[in-house]
């Protein structure tokens, strides 16, 4: 058990946190002077903060992995929708983006299913 929740503990933080260096690193490739497709492409994978963000996603990977080897499917993949709360949140505080009551509606969508999950569970 302390194992599973480990690897959930990694797979949901370095998701979150590779999910955030995602959006810099490709903000930071957008003032690109590259007009070719391939050229844009590649230069994102020069930024630090990309490469940090490949990094995490690799970790959150690796996690997920080891979750899934510990525990049925339908304990994993709610918990891993966690994300998406925590997110929009940081999406909203940390990047200052405009999040619309649609995708607050989502949200609560998607605690309501974990919740009833996790009681069904």
């Amino acid at each position: 058990m302390l194992l599973f929740v480990i690897a959930m503990s990694i797979a949901i933080s370095c998701s979150i946190l590779g999910d955030f260096f995602v959006q810099q690193g490709a903000t930071a490739a957008k003032s690109s002077t590259n007009t070719s497709f391939l050229g844009r492409f590649f230069n994102v994978f020069r930024h630090r903060k990309m490469l940090i963000a490949v990094g995490l996603l690799t970790c959150h990977f690796a996690g997920y992995t080891l979750a899934m080897r510990l525990a049925p499917v339908t304990v994993v993949v709610p918990l891993m929708s966690c994300t998406y709360i925590v997110n929009i949140f940081l999406a909203r505080t940390v990047l200052h983006e405009q999040v619309t009551r649609l995708r607050w509606a989502g949200v609560a969508v998607i605690v309501f299913g974990v919740i009833v999950l996790g009681i069904w569970s």
